[in-house]
């Protein structure tokens, strides 16, 4: 039988950026909910959510490819660049091969989707960036981290939605 082992965490959450702040804030009973800040909700009856704070994502990949991912692959990659580490492991040519991702959304990039259709119909269709498709795909983010950290093992997304939690 082959075992499963969960040797590194990552975590960025309404209630903590990095494991040990979400896990104090959980047992503390903190909330994450609060007033809607990453778009204008005026128009909305829902003026509450539960957002990440404090997200950078230049502390966690270069500049540039921050710029041409979507929000929810820089959460990706940060937490897996803080699953890594807390592991103590390396992705190195001589185990790429057996390192893997699997990934399970409910989706994502939707607001970076939403950016580039405005764009297509006020711009047109060359303004739109070639990165827009592999940004917003479902498997977006588990592809993207294997490219970011050169894993070459087995690659899996599952889109299965409010289930993907339980799947993993």
């Amino acid at each position: 039988m082959t075992r499963v082992v969960i040797t590194g965490m990552g975590a960025l959450s309404p209630i903590g950026n990095d494991v040990t702040t979400f896990w104090e804030n959980m047992k503390a009973g903190m909330s994450g909910a609060g007033p809607i800040t990453l778009f204008d909700p005026t128009d909305f009856s829902i003026r509450i959510a539960c957002e990440v704070k404090g997200f950078e994502p230049t502390e966690w990949m270069d500049k540039k490819t921050a710029k041409r991912l979507a929000r929810s692959t820089q959460f990706s990659i940060a937490t897996a660049r803080q699953a890594l580490a807390h592991a103590g492991f390396e992705v190195t040519p001589e185990n790429s091969d057996r390192v893997g991702v699997v990934f399970n959304t409910g989706g994502g990039g939707l607001s970076t989707m939403e950016e580039g259709t405005r764009q297509l119909i006020a711009e047109g269709p060359r303004t739109i960036t070639p990165f827009l498709v592999t940004s917003v795909m479902a498997n977006a983010a588990s592809c993207l981290v294997s490219i970011e950290f050169g894993t070459t093992g087995p690659l899996n997304t599952s889109a299965l939605a409010c289930a993907s939690g339980n799947y993993a």
